[in-house]
């Protein structure tokens, strides 16, 4: 990015004493937490608190409308998070814990790796890595992987590392999944779990917090499994464009990623 424009909005953001400021690699994003009374002097606005009607407990702090500093406004692209209003999201089922296990039948680590020819497949190299992205409240719990692998015989093969937030007593379905079949199925590759608390566009997953997160860390895993997916039409032009960069950059860098697999489209 050009240095002088980076220059330009950080003296904005500092002259109103915003104090947590960061740069991505090659400086394309400015990524900042701030007061509310320092986002209403910069932006023009008035931030509310926001509550849902049949959530109360759900709360939101948005502004109806901003302005860009006219000073920076030919140095900035893109904007996101102030005032786009989420809509809650049902639930996901949670694992439930008091049914006894199913006997084994359908996909299980042992068919799949049948199927793919990879029975005898334990990965030797330490630099091999992988991770899952998760979203929309959606945890794991270290004892039930445990559980799971020594159901079906893989090696022990806990996730090495939780980027972000896990609560393993709100264990959901998706996550579980997630995580027991990529380390049942990659045997022995260090495995992350990383997980993107906030929604944009209306309620859905961030995948552009999640992308830049991992693009400026030198040292996010080689192959990253995302069970999560939106209607494209659904995403506005401006927030697709800086996903689909950040994805080009990132496989530039030698990663892979793997979308939607589960469901019959991967990508």
């Amino acid at each position: 990015a050009n240095e002088s424009a980076v220059l330009s909005v950080m003296q904005i953001l500092q002259r109103s004493n915003v104090k947590s400021i960061d740069t991505t690699k090659g400086n394309c994003y400015i990524v900042t937490r701030m007061s509310v009374s320092s986002a209403n002097e910069i932006f023009e606005t008035t931030f509310g608190t926001y509550a849902y009607v049949d959530q109360p407990e759900a709360i939101v702090h948005k502004a109806v409308h901003f302005k860009i500093p006219p000073e920076i406004a030919q140095n900035v692209d893109f904007i996101y998070g102030i005032d786009d209003f989420p809509k809650l999201r049902k639930e996901y089922a949670r694992v439930l814990r008091q049914k006894p296990l199913a006997p084994m039948s359908g996909n299980n680590p042992k068919t799949l790796a049948s199927r793919y020819n990879i029975s005898d497949y334990e990965s030797t190299n330490s630099g091999n890595s992988q991770a899952i992205a998760s979203f929309l409240s959606q945890y794991f719990n270290p004892s039930d992987l445990e559980k799971f692998q020594k159901r079906y015989k893989t090696p022990n093969n806990p996730i090495v590392k939780i980027d972000g937030k896990n609560d393993a007593e709100k264990a959901g379905v998706e996550a579980t999944l997630d995580v027991e079949y990529i380390t049942s199925v990659a045997k022995k590759v260090a495995t992350w779990f990383v997980y993107t608390p906030t929604l944009v566009n209306n309620g859905q997953e961030d995948f552009l917090k999640w992308i830049i997160g991992q693009t400026n860390m030198s040292d996010s895993p080689w192959v990253h499994s995302v069970s999560y997916g939106d209607v494209e039409s659904s995403i506005p032009a401006a927030f697709k464009t800086r996903v689909d960069d950040e994805f080009k950059k990132f496989g530039v860098a030698g990663r892979t990623i793997i979308y939607a697999s589960e469901i019959g489209r991967a990508v």
